[in-house]
């Protein structure tokens, strides 16, 4: 069966861990949708007939259209793997198959399919986590998870444990004990809104952080860990970025705010070093191809809808390095797509989605809402994560 490049997760979906503002809920939160999966059941029965196998469950413990699930247990084998959920209801599931038509056999099991990470270390309330691709860079993201409303977060081009590695970005002479990935506004245990996409290298976490308020709290940064889409002729083992605030208060952007430069308080990417290879961690900042503002109130290409075309205006975001003249891009950001008009948000409610066009044609786009302070009551803009792929 077909693997999926690009893995959509949210707090929406049967079975998805809580997030919290408790300690440890985003370690646990980022090991189920990176590493293992969540929402595993047990079959009642499947079977297929014409190239689509169908799974019947027990009422409630079905998945929804469009999810990537893995399937495991089956015989025959065929079935097994991942497959993208074509019909649903709230006892069963399809999807396309190559098995041969017939009644399957075995304990079979099916779960929300995680985007392909490792867990190489962890210890109570922290985790390492690191891409399984082989052709990733191959460094970490070490997540410090023992506060109650936020995570701090550093990247290592090298660990042996826990607690023990080399090559941090950001240095301790940028953001000391790392950047903070918040989670609540909350100290408590009220759930927080959360949607994660993921490839195998790279993935973006969006926390509603004031979710706990209500509903219209939807507003949430665009953070992310991994390899980007390097512009360097022969590849750039060191473009490894990290989104992350610098503050512990509750204010923080990410880089659909492609208009900010980085600093302590508002948004900071981070990379492991230079383009050439020399030195320690460097920070970036996030553009675009137009003035740059926050995804959604742009107002480079005017209002949405076009009062020309009436179409919806997609571009990506880069990164360059800080200092000098005029730095040029150095590496793309993989499935994000932002907003160069505004009025979007009005539009688009968050988690909608869209079908992409052109160079997009066929994948779905997944709106999420942006705001210029996360605790907003109402969103100012948007932006869009392709939750299809694959992103390079």
């Amino acid at each position: 069966m077909a693997t999926y490049p690009v893995k959509y997760l949210h707090s929406g979906m049967r079975g998805a861990p809580v997030l919290t503002g408790q300690a440890g809920t985003l370690v646990a939160l980022l090991h189920a949708a990176l590493v293992t999966g969540f929402g595993m059941v047990t079959a009642l029965s499947a079977s297929v007939a014409a190239g689509t196998a169908t799974v019947q469950f027990n009422a409630g413990q079905s998945f929804d259209v469009g999810d990537i699930v893995v399937v495991a247990g089956a015989t025959p084998d065929g079935l097994n793997g991942e497959a993208r959920v074509l019909t649903a209801s709230s006892t069963h599931i399809t999807f396309a198959t190559t098995a041969p038509d017939g009644a399957a056999s075995g304990t079979i099991t099916v779960k929300a399919a995680p985007a392909g990470w490792n867990r190489p270390y962890s210890g109570t309330n922290k985790a390492v986590f690191r891409s399984a691709d082989p052709a990733a860079n191959g460094h970490y993201l070490r997540v410090l998870d023992t506060s109650a409303q936020f995570a701090r977060v550093t990247g290592y081009t090298a660990m042996t444990t826990v607690d023990a590695g080399t090559g941090p970005f950001p240095t301790a002479a940028q953001f000391s004990g790392g950047g903070y990935w918040h989670k609540s506004i909350q100290a408590d245990g009220t759930p927080v809104t959360w949607k994660l996409f993921g490839d195998t290298r790279f993935f973006f976490l969006s926390i509603a952080y004031a979710s706990p308020y209500g509903p219209e709290y939807r507003a949430a940064a665009a953070l992310c860990f991994g390899d980007p889409i390097a512009l360097q002729i022969g590849g750039d083992p060191w473009s490894t970025a990290l989104t992350c605030s610098g503050s512990s208060y509750s204010y923080h952007r990410g880089i659909e705010d492609a208009g900010t430069s980085s600093s302590p308080g508002a948004v900071a990417t981070c990379m492991a070093r230079a383009s050439g290879g020399a030195g320690s961690g460097v920070l970036v900042d996030a553009r675009t191809y137009s003035i740059g503002a926050l995804s959604g109130a742009d107002t480079s290409l005017g209002q949405y809808p076009s009062s020309v075309d009436g179409r919806l205006r997609l571009t990506p975001v880069f990164w360059r390095e800080q200092g000098g003249s005029y730095p040029p891009p150095r590496a793309v950001a993989p499935g994000f797509l932002y907003v160069p008009q505004y009025g979007a948000s009005a539009a688009f409610a968050d988690g909608s989605s869209i079908t992409g066009t052109g160079d997009l044609a066929g994948r779905r786009l997944v709106a999420v809402w942006a705001a210029s302070s996360v605790s907003a009551t109402n969103p100012e803009g948007v932006y869009f994560i392709d939750a299809t792929g694959p992103w390079r």
